[in-house]
């Protein structure tokens, strides 16, 4: 029933706006779908690294850890032999007969205490280096993996 206002026909103008109109929704959607599906894909990429990140610096500090677990055993184990050093060194000098031979001792244990210090010295060195080294492998990898060097 006419209510005494009428819709004009479809005309080919009419019809032709309206799927102009649907295409550009439909690229809109698909416009907005790649940009979506994109930042989606970069969020996902930066949670991947950073958790690829994290592990690589777990696995770094559990390497340097272990390698300076190794430098400490090192300064104990010297410490142990300097003391174990000092009483024989108190030992032979109580037991000298002269001045000259308790002066003669402790000159000798001098030399061997500063070549047993610079030995030492040398051998931390190269133990902290090391474990610099062996701390920094799991994020040099992370780093070339990452970046794609």
């Amino acid at each position: 029933m006419p209510d005494g206002k009428s819709t004009p026909p479809p005309t080919a103008q009419t019809s032709a706006s309206q799927a102009q109109a649907s295409e550009q929704a439909q690229h809109e959607t698909n416009s907005s779908s790649a940009g979506e599906q994109l930042v989606l894909d970069g969020m996902n990429d930066f949670f991947d690294l950073n958790v690829k990140g994290t592990e690589a610096l777990v696995r770094s500090s559990e390497a340097l850890f272990t390698a300076l677990e190794s430098v400490g055993r090192e300064i104990i184990d010297f410490a142990d032999q300097r003391m174990r050093a000092v009483t024989d060194i108190t030992q032979s000098v109580v037991k000298c007969n002269t001045w000259a031979e308790a002066y003669e001792m402790q000159a000798k244990h001098a030399r061997s205490t500063l070549e047993a210090y610079t030995a030492e010295a040398r051998t931390l060195l190269d133990l902290s280096a090391k474990a610099s080294k062996e701390g920094l492998v799991p994020l040099e990898e992370h780093a070339r993996t990452s970046l794609r060097l």
